[in-house]
């Protein structure tokens, strides 16, 4: 996704504090660089444009970016603390250990990428997942703009009581 669609995303959102903190391309290619992971261009978009943060109340997703300063809202940090595979049932422990994690709800729902399943490749894009707390995982979304559009900012993910959203973000370092 272009730059411009991410700024007609954030035109809709009323901001915590009325700016935003994005990462820069710079931040994004070292990670690639270090991990060997190319992320989704629609991702890249958004860090570059939004940035971290929490995204949508009451349904609260706290999105991750590479190059976020605080532990709790960096890529790398991220996948580090929660990529814990062990106890993970085996149906979805080859999965979730290639998987790349990138967001986790109120509800504690931890957000995905495949990269297996690759949608778009041109863009770098791959199928996305949100794993529950039972180890149920559901297939969200084909990019990461549609997994904004249309679970955040509209639906929620599927078995979550969706209650009125408000329009917000939160943004954080």
């Amino acid at each position: 996704m272009a730059t411009n669609d991410w700024k007609s995303v954030l035109a809709k959102l009323d901001v915590a504090g009325g700016s935003v903190n994005p990462v820069t391309a710079k931040e994004i290619a070292q990670f690639e660089e270090e991990t060997k992971f190319l992320l989704p261009k629609s991702y890249c978009g958004y860090c570059t444009t939004i940035g971290p943060g929490i995204l949508v109340t009451p349904d609260s997703y706290k999105i991750s970016v590479p190059g976020a300063k605080s532990e709790h809202y960096n890529l790398l940090t991220f996948n580090d603390v929660m990529k814990v595979v062990e106890g993970k049932p085996s149906r979805i422990r080859e999965q979730f250990a290639r998987s790349w994690l990138f967001a986790v709800d109120i509800g504690n729902g931890l957000y995905f990428w495949d990269p297996l399943e690759s949608t778009q490749p041109d863009d770098h894009e791959y199928a996305i997942y949100i794993m529950y707390e039972d180890y149920k995982l559901d297939r969200l979304a084909n990019t990461f703009w549609d997994f904004v559009t249309k679970i955040c900012l509209v639906s929620g993910p599927p078995g979550y009581v969706q209650s009125e959203n408000e329009l917000t973000f939160d943004p954080r370092e």
